[in-house]
Order: C-alpha cells, then structure tokens, then sequence
C-alpha cells in the first residue's frame, strides 16, 4: 500500500468543474489549513477518491480541525458530479 500523501489543493473552483483525480498530487506530509471557498481533492486509501469544496472552518469549537464541506466520492478516478 501506497503510504504518501495523496491531496491536491485545486483552488477556487466549483466541485463541477473536478472531472478526475489530479494527474500530479501536493508534496510533502505537512497538513495545511483549509480555505473556505477551496476545493481539494484527495485519495481516501484503498476505497477510491474524494472532491471537496470547504463551506466553513471552525465550526466546531477547534478552528484548527473542524469545518464543514460539500463532498462528492467515487470509487474510480474519475467524478460523475
């Protein structure tokens, strides 16, 4: 099993616009803060792939860890939404 980090910042794009996984993933191990308004896409081992779009941070009381998104899963490498 692949242990890397599998996530890709995309940016400020619409979750319809993430057809597929990212051909290239974000280096590194560090965790880095979610942006409200971004969209990510990560590999989500060994079940398949995720896309989404932060709607809130801090949420939760932790404004380190918690936040609220819109996410969509597939079991393949590419999205149908």
């Amino acid at each position: 099993m692949d242990a890397s980090a599998h996530q890709k910042h995309i940016g400020t794009v619409a979750l319809s616009t993430i057809t597929s996984t990212p051909s290239t993933w974000d280096s590194g191990s560090g965790i880095y803060p979610l942006l409200v308004g971004h969209s990510y896409a990560v590999k989500c081992t060994p079940e398949g792939y995720a896309k989404f779009n932060v709607t809130a941070v801090g949420t939760g009381g932790d404004p380190d860890w918690s936040a609220t998104v819109q996410y969509y899963f597939s079991k393949g490498s590419s999205f149908d939404k």
